[in-house]
């Protein structure tokens, strides 16, 4: 069954309903130098909501999901410059929901970037600096996703940006599906103990 909601901005935002009766979303996910290995979060119903920029409300539908938010609110973001969804975090927090937030480390220093306005908000946030390649090029921590309350999961080409979301050719997926957000989570997991203490509010 497929349904179709207009988003704030006059956009189709389709919004799938999929029985997966015994079957398994699968992800390539390995260790570096491993093969990859599949990854199985078996549902037993599954919401997607997709969505592309620019001009269709990618933004919004994020600070929609985390102003959502009961308990939990689980970032890992390559670049992040909005405005409105660090805003979106920080209310979150006020509320009471438990907001972490891992940043690539090439993002501290960045024009525009929130991760100095997270830290004075009294976010937990965590920068994730991963050496360099035997080229003498940066790793990069260049995830895109949100974890809402262990259910939902918006993830994309999307970097939380203006220029992304009014400008660039993007798309952001959001999945409603407590098992496909738990592996999500687990990774946020793993990049949160890489990424060491969180930043101190100054």
């Amino acid at each position: 069954m497929l349904e179709r909601t207009r988003s704030h901005r006059g956009r189709l935002l389709p919004i799938a309903i999929v029985a997966l009766a015994g079957g398994a979303i699968g992800a390539a996910i390995g260790s570096r130098g491993a093969p990859p290995r599949p990854v199985e979060a078996a549902e037993d119903k599954v919401a997607v909501g997709v969505a592309f920029s620019p001009g269709g409300g990618i933004e919004e539908a994020l600070v929609a999901e985390i102003e959502a938010a009961k308990r939990e609110v689980l970032v890992a973001m390559y670049t992040f410059t909005s405005r409105s969804l660090s805003q979106a975090l920080a209310r979150a927090k006020n509320r009471g929901c438990d907001v972490k937030v891992v940043l690539d480390d090439g993002q501290k220093d960045i024009r525009h970037g929130k991760y100095a306005d997270l830290v004075k908000a009294g976010l937990d946030v965590r920068v994730l600096k991963l050496g360099k390649t035997g080229d003498n090029v940066p790793i990069r921590m260049h995830h895109k996703y949100v974890v809402v309350d262990r259910t939902t999961v918006g993830t994309g080409s999307f970097n939380w940006t203006s220029q992304a979301d009014e400008e660039n050719y993007e798309n952001i997926v959001i999945i409603k599906a407590p098992k496909t957000a738990d592996t999500f989570r687990k990774e946020f997991v793993k990049l949160w103990d890489l990424a060491g203490e969180p930043e101190k509010k100054k």
